[in-house]
């Protein structure tokens, strides 16, 4: 049996699994997303393909052919498939993410982390501000502030 390995991607506001499909981890790949290795009948050249478990998707999300992309995100737990060409124009890896930002993984990090210290501060304001009754006294202030924070983190 052969190995595959998972990169980490983002998509603007969130990051997945993926791995691309070729013909030595077909089987491997399909375990892992819960699908099923299909041999369509059809002659469009394409020999075999995964079959992935995708409640609601389109049925163009719902199979990966040799070379297509299968993306696990873990906050819709779901899998889809993408075409190589539409997955490296929506995906990217950390490494192409820190290149096109020009900054180090400790740098990434570091600011993930004052982006997560800025949004929990404004989480517990908001919640104190609930609890008191006052819900939306000041909070244009505290967000405008956040609003501030958080562009001087991408700027």
């Amino acid at each position: 049996m052969h190995e595959f390995e998972l990169q980490e991607i983002f998509r603007k506001t969130f990051s997945a699994k993926a791995v691309q499909v070729t013909e030595e981890n077909m089987s491997v790949v399909a375990e892992w997303c819960g699908g099923t290795v299909r041999y369509p009948s059809n002659s469009d050249g394409k020999v075999r393909r995964i079959d992935l478990p995708a409640p609601g998707a389109p049925s163009t999300a719902k199979r990966a052919y040799v070379g297509y992309w299968i993306v696990f995100s873990s906050d819709k737990m779901d899998f889809r498939s993408y075409h190589d060409s539409t997955y490296r124009a929506i995906f990217e890896t950390r490494e192409q993410k820190a290149h096109r930002e020009n900054l180090t993984e400790p740098e990434i990090h570091a600011r993930n982390e004052k982006l997560l210290q800025i949004i929990s501060e404004v989480m517990v304001k908001q919640d104190t501000a609930t609890y008191h009754g006052d819900g939306t006294t000041g909070m244009s202030d505290v967000a405008a502030k956040a609003v501030y924070e958080i562009s001087k983190l991408f700027i």
